[in-house]
């Protein structure tokens, strides 16, 4: 049962309506994220923002983003967040066995050794972003330059930042992993 009840469209004005309309526009529906988020406009316009600043848009493949949200969700056990990442990840060409697989990715083939060095960064970032060791960081540096690291923390601090605030709420799961509103979704990102 969700802690707050979403704003409905219908009642959405001002600055909340304006958002909606590009939001709709841009998924096809208002998500119970966005919905929950709206009764502070403010901060669901800032979060929109950044989320297309850090994961629409940059220079690391939707294929690395998605799999570390996805991941990081996981680790959260964010129901709402991964239903929603892993449809995108899936999308990005992660397979369903590598979903599967995440809780073991050290030691399944299903992952290259970018893919793993992704994974364990993500981990890092989200379960002790105070001890990372220096050695995570060097194996990232194989595959991202400086900048696409810095991406890439910013989406996994997002991811747990989204997991954090879904969970508290406890936001009613509205997407299903296969919805064709979020498929038109990702089309458009």
């Amino acid at each position: 049962m969700p802690v707050i009840k979403p704003v409905a469209e219908a009642d959405a004005t001002g600055k909340a309506a304006t958002i909606y309309d590009r939001l709709k526009s841009g998924f096809g529906k208002i998500f119970n994220f966005f919905g929950v988020m709206a009764h502070r406009p403010n901060v669901l316009e800032a979060w929109s923002s950044m989320y297309q600043s850090i994961i629409v848009e940059g220079s690391i493949s939707q294929r690395y983003k998605q799999l570390a949200f996805t991941y990081a969700s996981h680790l959260n056990g964010c129901e709402y967040c991964y239903t929603f990442h892993s449809g995108l990840a899936l999308d990005a060409g992660i397979s369903q066995d590598q979903l599967d697989a995440l809780p073991f990715f050290r030691h399944s083939e299903l992952f290259d050794a970018q893919e793993k060095a992704t994974l364990l960064y993500a981990d890092h970032v989200t379960r002790n972003s105070s001890s990372t060791r220096d050695a995570t960081v060097e194996a990232m540096k194989e595959f991202y330059t400086d900048e696409e690291i810095v991406e890439l923390t910013m989406a996994i601090c997002l991811a747990n930042f989204d997991n954090r605030y879904s969970n508290t709420l406890q936001l009613e799961i509205d997407i299903p992993q296969r919805d064709e509103t979020l498929l038109r979704t990702r089309k458009a990102s």
